[in-house]
Protein backbone atom coordinates (compact mmCIF):
# COMPACT_ATOMS: atom_id res chain seq x y z
CA UNK A 1 0.00 0.00 0.00
CA UNK A 2 2.73 2.18 1.04
CA UNK A 3 5.06 1.91 -2.07
CA UNK A 4 2.09 2.29 -4.17
CA UNK A 5 1.50 5.78 -2.94
CA UNK A 6 5.25 6.18 -3.01
CA UNK A 7 4.88 5.33 -7.23
CA UNK A 8 1.79 7.96 -7.10
CA UNK A 9 3.83 10.84 -5.98
CA UNK A 10 6.83 10.19 -7.61
CA UNK A 11 5.06 9.98 -10.90
CA UNK A 12 2.74 13.58 -9.99
CA UNK A 13 6.35 15.53 -9.66
CA UNK A 14 7.70 13.78 -12.78
CA UNK A 15 4.77 14.73 -14.63
CA UNK A 16 4.79 18.25 -12.91
CA UNK A 17 8.64 18.55 -13.63
CA UNK A 18 8.00 18.04 -17.03
CA UNK A 19 5.18 20.31 -17.60
CA UNK A 20 6.92 23.30 -15.99
CA UNK A 21 10.15 22.38 -18.11
CA UNK A 22 8.01 22.71 -21.70
CA UNK A 23 6.30 25.46 -20.08
CA UNK A 24 9.60 27.53 -19.38
CA UNK A 25 10.80 26.65 -22.77
CA UNK A 26 8.05 27.66 -24.73
CA UNK A 27 8.32 31.08 -23.05
CA UNK A 28 11.82 30.87 -23.50
CA UNK A 29 11.50 30.92 -27.33
CA UNK A 30 8.60 33.17 -27.37
CA UNK A 31 10.60 35.98 -25.54
CA UNK A 32 13.78 35.37 -27.87
CA UNK A 33 11.21 35.69 -31.15
CA UNK A 34 8.65 38.21 -29.98
CA UNK A 35 10.53 41.22 -30.88
CA UNK A 36 9.87 42.70 -34.30
CA UNK A 37 13.46 44.11 -34.95
CA UNK A 38 14.14 44.53 -38.40
CA UNK A 39 11.06 45.92 -39.72
CA UNK A 40 11.32 46.86 -43.23
CA UNK A 41 8.45 48.70 -45.15
CA UNK A 42 8.69 48.05 -49.01
CA UNK A 43 6.64 50.69 -51.64
CA UNK A 44 6.15 49.43 -54.41
CA UNK A 45 4.33 51.15 -57.23
CA UNK A 46 3.33 49.64 -61.16
CA UNK A 47 5.23 46.35 -59.97
CA UNK A 48 8.56 48.15 -59.30
CA UNK A 49 9.87 49.08 -55.50
CA UNK A 50 10.15 52.76 -55.38
CA UNK A 51 11.54 52.62 -51.55
CA UNK A 52 12.42 50.89 -48.84
CA UNK A 53 12.56 51.83 -45.27
CA UNK A 54 13.73 50.48 -42.00
CA UNK A 55 11.06 51.12 -39.15
CA UNK A 56 13.27 50.52 -36.23
CA UNK A 57 16.00 53.08 -37.51
CA UNK A 58 13.00 55.90 -37.99
CA UNK A 59 13.26 59.16 -36.39
CA UNK A 60 10.53 61.92 -36.61
CA UNK A 61 8.09 61.41 -39.42
CA UNK A 62 8.27 61.02 -43.48
CA UNK A 63 5.53 61.87 -45.89
CA UNK A 64 6.37 60.98 -49.43
CA UNK A 65 3.68 61.51 -52.25
CA UNK A 66 3.78 58.66 -55.02
CA UNK A 67 2.27 59.46 -58.31
CA UNK A 68 3.02 56.93 -61.09
CA UNK A 69 3.77 58.17 -64.59
CA UNK A 70 1.48 58.80 -66.95
CA UNK A 71 -1.30 58.66 -64.10
CA UNK A 72 -3.25 61.71 -62.44
CA UNK A 73 -3.52 59.54 -59.31
CA UNK A 74 -1.38 59.72 -55.94
CA UNK A 75 -0.66 58.35 -52.43
CA UNK A 76 0.21 60.06 -49.91
CA UNK A 77 2.04 57.55 -47.15
CA UNK A 78 3.54 58.34 -43.79
CA UNK A 79 5.78 56.24 -42.35
CA UNK A 80 7.12 56.73 -38.85
CA UNK A 81 8.70 53.94 -36.17
CA UNK A 82 4.71 52.94 -35.25
CA UNK A 83 4.32 51.62 -38.77
CA UNK A 84 3.08 53.19 -42.51
CA UNK A 85 -0.46 54.56 -43.61
CA UNK A 86 -1.81 56.08 -46.45
CA UNK A 87 -2.75 59.69 -45.60
CA UNK A 88 -4.29 61.24 -48.67
CA UNK A 89 -5.44 59.34 -52.03
CA UNK A 90 -7.60 60.25 -55.27
CA UNK A 91 -8.91 56.81 -55.80
CA UNK A 92 -12.58 56.41 -55.23
CA UNK A 93 -12.85 53.95 -52.08
CA UNK A 94 -10.12 55.34 -50.17
CA UNK A 95 -9.84 51.71 -48.84
CA UNK A 96 -6.45 52.64 -48.94
CA UNK A 97 -6.60 54.96 -46.58
CA UNK A 98 -9.32 53.01 -44.11
CA UNK A 99 -7.00 50.04 -43.75
CA UNK A 100 -5.44 52.39 -41.64
CA UNK A 101 -1.35 52.42 -40.14
CA UNK A 102 0.14 48.63 -41.03
CA UNK A 103 3.20 47.89 -38.31
CA UNK A 104 3.63 43.88 -38.14
CA UNK A 105 5.25 41.51 -40.26
CA UNK A 106 3.19 40.51 -43.49
CA UNK A 107 0.70 43.00 -43.44
CA UNK A 108 0.00 45.15 -46.98
CA UNK A 109 -1.85 48.25 -47.64
CA UNK A 110 -2.95 47.88 -51.28
CA UNK A 111 -4.63 51.19 -53.56
CA UNK A 112 -5.26 49.25 -56.79
CA UNK A 113 -6.87 51.81 -58.91
CA UNK A 114 -3.24 53.58 -58.08
CA UNK A 115 -1.62 50.74 -58.74
CA UNK A 116 0.35 50.80 -55.14
CA UNK A 117 1.10 47.96 -51.97
CA UNK A 118 3.04 48.52 -49.33
CA UNK A 119 4.15 45.85 -47.28
CA UNK A 120 5.77 45.19 -43.93
CA UNK A 121 8.99 42.38 -44.26
CA UNK A 122 11.48 41.23 -42.18
CA UNK A 123 15.50 39.68 -43.43
CA UNK A 124 14.77 37.43 -40.18
CA UNK A 125 14.50 34.07 -41.54
CA UNK A 126 11.48 33.44 -38.99
CA UNK A 127 9.51 36.11 -39.93
CA UNK A 128 6.78 34.19 -41.65
CA UNK A 129 5.39 32.88 -38.17
CA UNK A 130 3.45 34.61 -35.59
CA UNK A 131 0.87 33.88 -33.01
CA UNK A 132 -1.49 34.45 -36.00
CA UNK A 133 -0.08 31.25 -38.46
CA UNK A 134 -1.76 28.16 -37.75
Amino acid sequence: MKTEKNREKITFFIMTGILLMTALISLAFILMKGSESGRTTVIISEGKVIGRYDLDLMEGEKRITVQPEGSRGFNEILISKEGVCITDSDCKGKDCIKTGTISHFGETIACLPNRLIITITSDDEYSGYDARTY
